[in-house]
C-alpha cells in the first residue's frame, strides 16, 4: 500500500517516501539472510502489541462523540449563558472581542460538529485497520491514523506521567488550575473541545502549516494551500516548523501551570505535531481531544469507565515504549536524508543513498546480533 508521492520520492533517490514514510530499502535481497528476517520479525511482533491500543482509541473516540451528542443542547445553553473568549497566539496572546449570546452558540455549534466531523474522518481514513481477513493486514494498517495513535497516545501520556511523577518527588511539581477541580460536565465538555479545535487551529494551523504554504506560494507550487491543513509529509522545512511549534505551544501553557509544565507538555506538542504532519488537522484535533477529554468520561460516562480506560492506555503505553523508541531513532536517522522542503524534490544521488542504506542494515545487523547471543548454526 503506497501514497501518490511514493512514486515520486523512490524516483528521486529517497530510500523513504515523505509522505508516508514507506521504506523503499526493504526489498528481499537475493540469498539468504536469516539476520535481516529475524531483525524483521522482532519489529513485526513489536507492531502487533499497537493493536489492543487501536482498540481502546477507537473506544474513546466513540466514547466522546457521545458524550457531546448526549449533551450537546445544556453545553451550547452554557455557551449562550457564560460566552466564550478567544485569543490568538503568535509569539503572545492576541484576546479576541468576547463572544456572548446567539455567537456563543454559533462557536459551539462550530468546535462540536468539527470535533464529530474529525473523529469521523479520523476513523474512515483507518478503515483498513478493520480489514482484519486482509493477507497484509499489519502492513496496511500500520499506515493508518489510528495504528499511529495507538503507538503514541499511550505511550507519550505514559511519557507525561513519569515526568510528573518524577517533578513531584523533586518538589517542582506541576501546578493544576483551580478552576479545573470542580467543573461540572457542559464546563468540562465545553473547556476542552475549544481546547482540541481552537488550540490545534492556532499552534499547527496557523504556526505549522501557514509558513509551509507561504514557502509553497513563494516557491510557486500549485495548490500550496491545502498544506494549512497538514497532511505534507517530512521534511528540513518541517522538522523546524514541529520544533517550532511545539515550543510555543508549551510557552503557552506556563501561565497557567506553571513553568515546569513545559516539559510535559512538549511530549504531547510533538505528538500532536507529528500526527498533523504526517495526516492533517483532522488526526491532531481527534488527538488533542482524547488527551483532554478525560474528565468528559467521568462525567459523562462514569468514573469506573474513565479508570479503565485511562490504565489500560497507559499500561498498553508501556508495551508499545519499545516500538516508539525504534521508529523515534529511525526518523532521527532520516533526518539528514529528508528534502529541504516537502515541495522542491531534490534528488539525492543514489550512490550515497545506497552506501547510507548498506550502513544502516549492517548496524542493524549488528545490533540483532547482539541481542541475540552467538550463533549456534
Amino acid at each position: 500500500m503506497t501514497c501518490e508521492e511514493c512514486d515520486k520520492c523512490r524516483d528521486m533517490g529517497y530510500k523513504f517516501c515523505i509522505r508516508c514514510g514507506e521504506s523503499f530499502t526493504d526489498a528481499p535481497v537475493p540469498g539468504p539472510m536469516p539476520e535481516e528476517e529475524k531483525g524483521t520479525l522482532k519489529e513485526s511482533t513489536l507492531n502487533k502489541f499497537v493493536v489492543p491500543s487501536m482498540v481502546l482509541i477507537f473506544v474513546a473516540c466513540i466514547a466522546s462523540v457521545a458524550v457531546i451528542l448526549m449533551d450537546y443542547g445544556p453545553t451550547a445553553n452554557l455557551f449562550e449563558e457564560k460566552g466564550i473568549g478567544l485569543w490568538i497566539y503568535f509569539f503572545a496572546f492576541f484576546d479576541l472581542p468576547k463572544l456572548t449570546g446567539m455567537g456563543a452558540v454559533l462557536f459551539w455549534v462550530f468546535i462540536s460538529v468539527t470535533a464529530i466531523i474529525c473523529t469521523a474522518v479520523f476513523l474512515w481514513k483507518s478503515r483498513d485497520a478493520f480489514r482484519f481477513d486482509s493477507a497484509d493486514y499489519m502492513e496496511s494498517t500500520k499506515k493508518t491514523p489510528l495504528f499511529w495513535m495507538g503507538l503514541l497516545f499511550g505511550s507519550s501520556l505514559l511519557l507525561e506521567v513519569i515526568l510528573n511523577g518524577i517533578f513531584t518527588m523533586l518538589g517542582m511539581g506541576v501546578e493544576t488550575p483551580g478552576g479545573l477541580v470542580d467543573l461540572t460536565l457542559e464546563e468540562a465538555l465545553m473547556l476542552f473541545t475549544e481546547a482540541a479545535v481552537w488550540e490545534e487551529l492556532m499552534f499547527r494551523v496557523l504556526l505549522f502549516g501557514l509558513p509551509v504554504v507561504i514557502v509553497g506560494y513563494a516557491l510557486k507550487e500549485k495548490g500550496s494551500w491545502k498544506h494549512l491543513f497538514g497532511g505534507f509529509g517530512s521534511s528540513k522545512l518541517t522538522v523546524v516548523l514541529l520544533i517550532f511549534s511545539t515550543l510555543l505551544f508549551s510557552i503557552a501553557h506556563v501561565d497557567s501551570w506553571g513553568f515546569m509544565k513545559i516539559f510535559t507538555v512538549a511530549i504531547g506538542g510533538f505528538m500532536l505535531g507529528y500526527v498533523y504532519m504526517r495526516f492533517g488537522l483532522y488526526a491532531s484535533i481527534v488527538c488533542h481531544m482524547l488527551n483532554d477529554y478525560s474528565m468528559v468520561w467521568m462525567l459523562g460516562i462514569s468514573d469506573v469507565f474513565a479508570s479503565l480506560l485511562l490504565i489500560g492506555i497507559l499500561g498498553l503505553g508501556l508495551l508499545n515504549l519499545p516500538l516508539l523508541y525504534k521508529k523515534t531513532m529511525k526518523g532521527i536517522r532520516k533526518v539528514k536524508a529528508m528534502p529541504q522542503t516537502c515541495f522542491s524534490f531534490e534528488a539525492i544521488p543514489v550512490s550515497d543513498v545506497q552506501e547510507e542504506t548498506v550502513q544502516e542494515e549492517n548496524d542493524e545487523d549488528k545490533d540483532d546480533q547482539d541481542s541475540q547471543g552467538p550463533r549456534t548454526d
